[in-house]
């Protein structure tokens, strides 16, 4: 849960170039027996070339990064893909 509030938080604050018509789109699965995908998107701008997540500064990402490391030994991918794209596999 908090890594969702966190990552939605984000696309609220940063993604969103229309917040009242853009959406943000939460998504959950499970692939095989035992692995999860998390995923959340957003119809912004998406990442700015430079970005770099281990230096962006946010605390948001970082209590993401701190969530998914230790307690999930999970990992975190960043990409654009009509907007920002983040997916955390655990």
């Amino acid at each position: 849960g908090l890594i969702v509030n966190e990552l939605v938080t984000i696309s609220l604050q940063h993604g969103l170039r229309e917040p009242a018509e853009d959406e943000i789109i939460v998504e959950f699965r499970q692939s095989g027996s035992r692995q999860y995908h998390l995923e959340v998107r957003d119809e912004g701008s998406g990442f700015p070339e430079e970005f770099d997540p281990e230096r962006s500064g946010s605390t948001g990402l970082d209590i993401v990064r701190s969530l998914v490391d230790f307690e999930l030994e999970g990992s975190l991918r960043f990409e654009n893909d009509n907007g920002a794209k983040v997916t955390v596999t655990f």
